[in-house]
């Protein structure tokens, strides 16, 4: 899998954020960049039954939709999940991201492509 780059953009700060040789990407670095506190940090969201089940849903042989790795240097460490898995974090703590999101699938759902791209791109910046 080739390592990818996303911009996300939370309460007017966009960061860039780069994913593992497995197509994962550090959601510690997410919560960080969200500004949010401890209630929303990664473990949070981890234990819940909707996040466990889509990891389930996003795990192919041999990678998880999401793992916690300790140990090694820093930038080795945290919680990694794939792609879709990000999403629906960043969508779990931010409202703004959330609605993005929501209104991007809908605009999708009712073949308007264009205004799908102009809501993702502009309301939460997590095109690559």
């Amino acid at each position: 899998m080739s390592v990818k780059t996303i911009s996300i953009t939370f309460n007017g700060t966009t960061t860039s954020h780069t994913s593992d040789e497995h197509g994962r990407f550090n959601l510690n670095a997410i919560h960080a960049a969200s500004g949010t506190g401890k209630a929303k940090q990664p473990s949070n969201w981890l234990r819940s039954k909707r996040a466990k089940d889509l990891i389930a849903l996003n795990s192919v042989p041999h990678i998880r939709g999401a793992e916690t790795i300790q140990g090694g240097t820093a930038q080795l460490q945290g919680t990694f999940a794939v792609e879709p898995v990000l999403y629906a974090y960043a969508e779990w703590i931010n409202v703004r991201f959330h609605h993005a999101v929501i209104t991007a699938f809908t605009a999708l759902v009712n073949n308007n492509v264009k205004k799908a791209k102009e809501n993702y791109i502009n309301r939460c910046s997590c095109c690559p």
